[in-house]
């Protein structure tokens, strides 16, 4: 990098370290921002050029200039003008900020020259949302060698933090905070793909998350952040179709990398009795009534069989079974993460329950529960209403009910076959890995996150062509 200096005599380049060569361009960067008058050409050297600000001369290399502008244009869409701001009219601190801004983006292009995709993850929940949908499709890209550069976060970051990213990924934005960076990064010309894992316009006003989703502000502003958004990420075609996207979604099924997460073998000799097991929030509280007169018939009739419930104890549980509470278990919920690895190394069960009430929230969710039971080699046996009924076979890889006899009648009969039981968990494991394997998926997803940014890509490799931003250039004198 060279930088001339007025008070040089004979107006050699004087050759600087990149550290003092920033500095250098970044006040460059400045004067150009705040109306410097700049004349091309020089009487000792063509290859100088003239700046002018408040009276005061500077005399810089061509390549300079052209470097220091790239950067002044690149901040002023950014910082500027996508924020309809009046550069010359702001305060001296703001104008201060924007020289840091500008410092930073020169650092980013020297120390970060590649020409990948620069992608962000905002992780929405530390629960089961962020982690299926974030943190398991970031950090696998993120490790990958491909034509995105990831990054996965669960830290709020502000515009000034974000806009350095090509295409950023945001998880259920409900609120106009959030919204007004959304639209100031877009208006900056950057790419914003919008995940969502739930049809958000028709949460049952039973679901404890009602309160948030369904008050006007925020489903006004989430259809905002849909028409907003470049693309938007869902689990299936239904969700795609009731949000109203299916030009311009992503599909990406809820997905596991089955070759690493291996099962270790965990059934108790001492355990007398079946165990049937369900999980869940208190989200799901109504979806168990579906289950619930097969499991008192179950229970009236069996002495043989114990229910375990991981995570929310729904009401109508506590109420109803009292008299079987010595064959009621229960532990409370506990991070996804570490689900995960209960799962694999501690749950004893025989099979697993996942009722759902038959309703259009519910035909839009995905089938993550039945990917953790088969994860566990657990048979699963769900209502047989979308998205199960979607999926998977009754009789094959699982068992799928609609009335109280077929729960009734599918729950026994699993529970007094074992070879059908283990043959149900292999033919659903073998699904898994076809349709749900993260790999698979995953990679899909990264092309189309390529795809989306490689505009911005081909963008910043012309600019910086035309501006040989390149700390190793040939030496200019």
């Amino acid at each position: 990098m060279s930088i001339i200096k007025p008070d040089l005599a004979n107006l050699e380049v004087a050759q600087m370290p990149p550290e003092q060569a920033i500095e250098e361009l970044s006040d460059i960067a400045v004067r150009i921002l705040i109306g410097a008058e700049v004349y091309e050409g020089h009487h000792f050297n063509p290859k100088l050029m003239r700046m002018t600000l408040g009276g005061m001369e500077q005399v810089i290399h061509k390549e300079d200039f052209y470097i220091a502008k790239w950067v002044a244009d690149k901040v002023f869409r950014e910082h500027v003008q996508a924020k309809n701001l009046n550069l010359l009219v702001q305060s001296v601190p703001y104008v201060l900020k924007i020289r840091n801004i500008i410092h930073a983006v020169l650092v980013d292009y020297y120390e970060n020259q590649d020409d990948h995709v620069r992608v962000i993850f905002l992780r929405g929940d530390n629960m089961g949302c962020g982690f299926w949908r974030v943190k398991l499709p970031g950090e696998y890209l993120r490790d990958q060698e491909n034509k995105i550069s990831v990054q996965v976060t669960d830290v709020a970051i502000d515009y000034d933090q974000l806009v350095k990213y090509d295409v950023i990924i945001v998880q259920r934005v409900y609120d106009y905070e959030q919204y007004y960076i959304l639209s100031t990064l877009k208006a900056a010309g950057k790419k914003i793909i919008y995940e969502v894992d739930d049809d958000i316009f028709n949460v049952a006003s039973h679901n404890p998350c009602s309160n948030i989703y369904n008050r006007y502000d925020s489903q006004l502003c989430m259809r905002h952040c849909l028409t907003l958004a470049d693309k938007v990420i869902v689990t299936t075609e239904r969700l795609a179709k009731a949000l109203g996207v299916e030009d311009k979604a992503i599909l990406y099924p809820n997905s596991l990398d089955w070759d690493k997460l291996f099962y270790v073998s965990k059934k108790s000799e001492e355990r007398k009795r079946y165990r049937i097991f369900w999980s869940g929030s208190n989200t799901h509280n109504e979806d168990f009534k579906v289950c619930m007169p097969a499991l008192l018939r179950i229970f009236k009739e069996r002495e043989d069989v114990e229910l375990f419930i991981l995570g929310s104890i729904p009401p109508i549980v506590q109420h109803l079974f009292g008299e079987y509470s010595d064959r009621v278990i229960s532990n409370p919920g506990m991070h996804t993460e570490a689900f995960f690895q209960y799962l694999r190394f501690s749950l004893d069960a025989d099979i697993g329950i996942i009722p759902l009430e038959d309703m259009t929230f519910n035909h839009s969710k995905s089938v993550c529960k039945g990917l953790e039971y088969t994860l566990a080699r657990i048979p699963i046996v769900a209502s047989g209403c979308p998205p199960y009924s979607d999926v998977f076979e009754h009789g094959k890889d699982a068992c799928l009910c609609s009335t109280e006899e077929e729960w009734y009648e599918s729950i026994n009969l699993l529970l007094e076959n074992k070879e059908m039981r283990d043959e149900m968990v292999k033919n659903a494991r073998k699904k898994a890995v076809e349709k749900f394997h993260l790999r698979k998926n995953a990679d899909c997803l990264g092309n189309e996150i390529s795809q989306l940014g490689s505009s911005l890509v081909s963008d910043r490799i012309e600019r910086r062509s035309q501006t040989r931003i390149d700390p190793q250039a040939e030496q200019l004198v």
